[in-house]
């Protein structure tokens, strides 16, 4: 954990959608990410320590959303204060447009089978994990929504354990 300067307790969760586990995925149990690497590896990203939360975030070029939460994102992935980004890309982007994708600390896989796993429509998607499972999942808009979405999570867990 660090100490950047997001603090979720300021979040306004009115404006913020997102489903909870009671609401379409219950009981889904989230696999091992399988797919390609930007450099066109086969790549495989386990989904499985536990207490951990994976914010899986399903991407596509074209997206205003996803280009928004990706320029702001290589400046503030230490906030992200709980878990792992890790960026699904439904198809191997474009050799220029990947270089842009590359820099930075998170994981990107290129995977349409995950897509279609969880079900994916929207572009700007964030599916959050913890132990295999979904605890909340919303559209995002920008980084701050994906910060709040991980600040609704660890909130939703730590009121379940105790």
């Amino acid at each position: 954990m660090n100490n950047n300067s997001f603090d979720s307790s300021k979040i306004d969760y009115t404006n913020l959608i997102a489903v909870d586990l009671n609401n379409g995925r219950l009981n889904f149990v989230a696999q091992d990410i399988h797919g390609t690497s930007l450099s066109g590896d086969t790549i495989s990203v386990p989904l499985n320590k536990k207490d951990y939360f994976y914010l899986l975030a399903f991407f596509d070029y074209g997206c205003n959303g996803c280009e928004a939460v990706w320029s702001e994102s290589s400046s503030r992935f230490g906030e992200i204060n709980n878990g792992e980004l890790i960026v699904i890309l439904k198809d191997l982007p474009q050799l220029q447009k990947s270089e842009d994708l590359s820099a930075g600390s998170v994981t990107v896989v290129c995977s349409s089978q995950a897509w279609n796993d969880f079900k994916i429509s929207n572009k700007s998607y964030v599916v959050v994990i913890h132990n295999r499972l979904v605890v909340t999942e919303s559209s995002v808009l920008n980084f701050d929504h994906l910060l709040a979405l991980e600040a609704r999570a660890t909130t939703k867990i730590s009121q379940r354990q105790l």
